[in-house]
């Protein structure tokens, strides 16, 4: 009696056993693989997010050079212009 109830007891917790694995195994894959889904989304989205503000930056970056460059052509015109003025005006009192 013992035996066979030992046996049976052993090759229930052998079933349990396996069935526990299978599970906990196909319960880990699923959470690897949601997790690397996910991992990827994340970094996709991330690359997106990244590229854009770098496209944005860029874009906002040869704006702003260009209107700081204007800016600087402007300065110096005026600059310039106001200088022979001033030399002119100079030289007419000499």
């Amino acid at each position: 009696m013992n035996w066979a109830f030992c046996r049976q007891q052993r090759v229930m917790n052998w079933t349990f056993c396996r069935q526990q694995r299978n599970m906990n195994w196909t319960f880990c894959r699923q959470q690897r693989n949601m997790n690397w889904a996910f991992c990827r989304q994340q970094r996709a989205m991330n690359w997106a997010f990244c590229r854009q503000q770098r496209t944005m930056n860029w874009a906002f970056c040869r704006q702003q050079r260009a209107m700081n460059w204007t800016f600087c052509r402007q300065q110096r015109n005026m600059n310039w212009t106001f200088c022979r003025h001033t030399e002119k005006h100079e030289l007419d009192i000499l």
